[in-house]
């Protein structure tokens, strides 16, 4: 085990020994020099020159990419709508499911006749892909019911996943295509003309029929919901707000027609939910068999020493450390750790365009199960927020682009642990808000990729 020992001259006199310690830390970033730490505890240990701050940079990671079951898509507050071909994850077709109402107190004049019936969706400016490709908005009428899955038996309600899908009718609603303009903020509109269904909502209308006084009642004799696929040629997946609805344009009779609409909205928010696929054919994870039913988890020995991260398409990056605890409590003299690092490479040319690196990757605790646990966060006496991993990008120099985590806490909690084989880690996945409904992807190594080498520094302190 290779140590070196950060030994600044530094004195001082405080109350209590969680002072002492940070003021040691910070003595030791600011000292320019490396000789014994003078350090006088206030009279609680017995003499100042048995201390000593040990760096530790030899605990190797293990690393390894974990597969994502089905997760919940429902109500994302985004519509996901594309295909596109990853080269490191595979090709991606992302569509939506939602349900639309009709409006309340809209009666159509006798001799009002019906215009057109458009699908209006709203960009929210995020993308995947390449953004000097089309991509072809295909709409389709659902031919069954969107039914929330039950988790158990006892369940009273239930969600919608990622793998969820509904039967839709064969003909084609309506389609239209769509180039990336990224100052647009203009609506996107899909003229909705392969049925009679315009025709049929006018009648309805203009007789106020029954089947219009209810959500409930208009799903479930009217229109079941609307799909919202892609072309599989296709080479981009856009987004777009969860306000989408649908508008229907008519006509009132006069000397001047004039042309007015209403507006069908998005209803029960709980049941538009966006469908994943995923190829993986091809790739690094496709090749090694992930995500059969033996791979689950894929150890970077077996992947080129490389990890993958997409959790909307299926993998987590799991960090672990298992040789933390025999390392540090058979250190001659270990007392504690005072602060550990762990640094995070994206993997070299693996995030040029069309990629991009996230702007922001939490951690998140877990166990032998790989479910999530609890994020890692900087707290103060009045706060606490969720580390991001402080992505340094270097443009200059590209091996030292980086996210970096402080893992002190972690690794204090983890060395408590005295159970053999410790399946105990640390997931790398998107920000909370967002990791269901965003295409956020990161290529990384371990310790031994030397176009992404991830690496663990620890702090610890000695008492002889």
């Amino acid at each position: 085990m290779h140590t070196s020992c950060i030994c600044p001259s530094f004195t001082a006199k405080c109350n209590s020994f969680m002072k002492w310690t940070l003021l040691a830390v910070l003595a030791f970033f600011l000292a320019p020099s490396c000789k014994k730490v003078d350090i006088d505890y206030g009279g609680q240990y017995v003499d100042n020159s048995h201390t000593d701050i040990i760096k530790l940079d030899t605990i190797t990671p293990v690393v390894s990419t974990v597969y994502v079951d089905s997760f919940s898509t429902a109500a994302p507050s985004s519509v996901l709508i594309g295909t596109f071909k990853d080269v490191a994850f595979g090709k991606i077709a992302a569509s939506t499911y939602f349900e639309v109402t009709a409006p309340t107190g809209v009666t159509p004049a006798t001799e009002a006749t019906y215009d057109s019936l458009v699908l209006i969706l709203k960009p929210n400016h995020t993308w995947y892909g390449d953004t000097t490709k089309p991509v072809h908005l295909n709409v389709y009428e659902l031919d069954e019911l969107i039914e929330p899955i039950l988790t158990t038996d006892y369940a009273t309600s239930g969600t919608l996943y990622n793998t969820t899908s509904f039967k839709k009718k064969n003909t084609l609603l309506g389609s239209t295509t769509v180039t990336v303009r990224p100052y647009q903020t203009d609506s996107v509109v899909v003229r909705l003309n392969g049925t009679n269904l315009g025709d049929t909502l006018f009648s309805l209308l203009k007789n106020s029929d029954d089947a219009l006084t209810t959500s409930e009642k208009f799903r479930t004799y009217i229109l079941k919901g609307l799909y919202i696929g892609s072309d599989a040629t296709d080479d981009l997946i856009l987004g777009y707000g969860d306000s989408v609805s649908m508008r229907l344009y008519y006509k009132n009779d006069g000397i001047v027609k004039e042309q007015t609409y209403t507006t069908f909205e998005l209803s029960n928010t709980s049941h538009q939910f966006n469908h994943i696929d995923i190829d993986r054919t091809g790739t690094v994870l496709g090749n090694a068999g992930f995500n059969n039913s033996n791979n689950k988890q894929l150890y970077t020995t077996s992947t080129g020493n490389t990890a993958f991260m997409q959790y909307i398409t299926g993998s987590m990056v799991k960090v672990r450390f298992p040789t933390l605890r025999t390392a540090l409590t058979n250190a001659p003299n270990y007392y504690g750790i005072q602060l550990a690092t762990l640094t995070i490479k994206p993997v070299l040319n693996t995030y040029n365009y069309p990629y991009a690196l996230p702007a922001s990757l939490r951690l998140s605790t877990t166990d032998i199960e790989n479910e999530l646990g609890s994020d890692l966060i900087y707290s103060s006496s009045s706060s606490s927020t969720v580390q991001t991993g402080n992505l340094s990008f270097s443009p200059t120099n590209l091996r030292d682009t980086r996210y970096t985590y402080d893992v002190t806490s972690y690794l204090k909690s983890l060395i408590q642990v005295t159970q053999l084989n410790n399946e105990n880690g640390l997931l790398l996945l998107p920000p909370s808000a967002s990791y269901t409904s965003a295409f956020d992807r990161l290529v990384l190594g371990d310790n031994a990729n030397s176009d992404g080498q991830m690496s663990l520094v620890i702090y610890y302190m000695t008492i002889k």
